[in-house]
């Protein structure tokens, strides 16, 4: 339709009771975490599970250090993340 519509500059008639083709929607292959950290071995399996459960980019999991990490209250910091931000 786009194209008699718009590129050759023509118009069809009648196609009230044509009905537009839909596009099948996938949902996204989601890779199980327990298959792929389990088979990680230390110190790699602790970044995974770093990245995994607190939604990091690598490189501000590389960046964590000792005093990003607040063992009593259960606290990771991020500084200078995405946009320069802390969070």
């Amino acid at each position: 339709m786009f194209l008699f519509k718009h590129i050759l500059d023509k118009q069809i008639l009648n196609l009230d009771s044509v009905t537009k083709s839909r596009v099948k929607r996938r949902l996204p292959l989601v890779l199980s975490q327990f298959g792929i950290i389990n088979n990680l071995k230390y110190p790699y399996k602790l970044i995974a599970e770093i990245i995994y459960g607190g939604g990091l980019r690598l490189s501000d999991c590389l960046q964590l250090r000792i005093k990003d990490i607040d063992f009593e209250n259960n606290i990771l910091t991020i500084h200078s993340g995405k946009g320069d931000k802390d969070r």
